[in-house]
């Protein structure tokens, strides 16, 4: 497989190749390279599409893909097929294939109409650029997050839509039927009439696809445990049965958990930060009594980096961003279509890419 070499630049997550650094290295005056020459990507040129591409753990082939069918091929998911995304040029975008049934060992994508196509060897470095290691399951039946195809997307190419087809394929070699994804291509940064989206947005509230319900996160999320007993005024775990003076508390609160800030910073030049703060607090049984119960506090602060883009045609907000997981690093797409929006609230929707529907509340500060 292809090694991608990548350096992050300021506060975007868009990668150029790194090159090294000779100054020094000979007497001779440097030479004017002159104007930097364009090498814009045209949307509908398939070829040069797929040498822009990078895709990781991929390795690129000439020719079509040879396909076997002999009964025992993994099957995809026939509602994954012809699905649209949003990526911002010089981003990243990613896609799920969904199996119905077999195992999976590796992908195949082509950009349609191109001469050469890439093989995806899911047994390299897992997921969206996690660490190496061996992979636990070849199975997607459980929906596991490292089965992400993730697209590195040139800088240079052209806003627009082009399209590609994916297989995957199992130990055998045999791939399975064939699904289409179109992806189309925002410019990063506020575009034709995103200026009114720089600047700070809060989350107020979100649901998940009940408008009704709305779920505001400063709301603590509390666990419960239980049951405690009193007897004379002590706390105690074990049951004092039916003892005078014992009394029995049928819950107690062992966890809890409440959002203190969820920012999105959209900035003019389509640089993207996420300020996230929560506070956890834990139960402690030797600090507490009957009467009080004392817990344990820990503020947990993160930040992550992005860009963002405005697409004027399809009016959707496209936000990709790195989170990061026990010091794995995974790539977030949002796609939101705006469903509400003046100069201090927006609310906006989007599907994951587990497909799981989302509402957002957003507040300007």
């Amino acid at each position: 497989m292809s090694k991608i070499i990548i350096c992050i630049s300021g506060l975007a997550i868009i990668f150029y190749s790194c090159k090294k650094d000779n100054a020094g290295s000979s007497l001779l005056p440097p030479v004017d390279p002159g104007p930097p020459v364009s090498h814009t990507i045209k949307i509908n040129d398939p070829d040069a599409i797929t040498a822009g591409l990078n895709i990781w753990h991929a390795e690129k082939k000439q020719g079509n893909i040879t396909t076997i069918f002999n009964g025992s091929a993994p099957k995809l998911d026939p509602d994954s097929n012809q699905h649209q995304l949003f990526a911002v040029a010089g981003g990243y975008v990613g896609f799920k294939p969904v199996l119905q049934s077999g195992t999976v060992s590796g992908y195949f994508f082509k950009v349609k109409g191109a001469s050469s196509y890439f093989n995806i060897d899911f047994s390299k470095p897992r997921g969206e650029r996690q660490l190496n290691g061996p992979l636990n399951s070849a199975s997607m039946k459980e929906g596991d997050e490292d089965s992400l195809i993730v697209l590195q997307i040139p800088d240079s190419i052209q806003t627009g839509t082009f399209c590609g087809v994916y297989y995957v394929w199992d130990d055998n070699r045999n791939v399975s039927d064939s699904m289409e994804i179109c992806i189309t291509i925002v410019q990063k940064g506020p575009g034709a009439g995103g200026q009114d989206f720089i600047g700070t947005w809060r989350r107020f509230a979100y649901n998940t696809g009940d408008s009704t319900h709305w779920i505001y996160p400063a709301d603590s999320t509390k666990y419960t445990g239980g049951p405690l007993y009193c007897y004379n005024g002590i706390l105690s775990g074990n049951s004092c049965g039916v003892q005078s003076g014992c009394s029995t508390i049928a819950t107690h609160t062992e966890y809890f958990q409440f959002e203190v800030l969820d920012d999105y910073v959209l900035f003019p030049n389509g640089d993207f930060v996420l300020h996230d703060s929560t506070v956890s607090a834990f139960f402690n049984f030797s600090r507490s009594d009957c009467s009080q119960y004392a817990y344990d506090y820990t503020y947990y602060s993160q930040t992550f980096y992005g860009v963002w883009g405005w697409d004027e045609t399809t009016q959707k907000l496209v936000i990709i961003f790195e989170t990061t997981n026990r010091g794995r690093a995974n790539t977030r797409f949002r796609n939101f279509a705006i469903l509400n929006k003046d100069d201090a609230k927006m609310i906006v929707s989007y599907t994951d890419a587990w497909n799981f529907f989302y509402m957002i509340d957003f507040r300007k500060i």
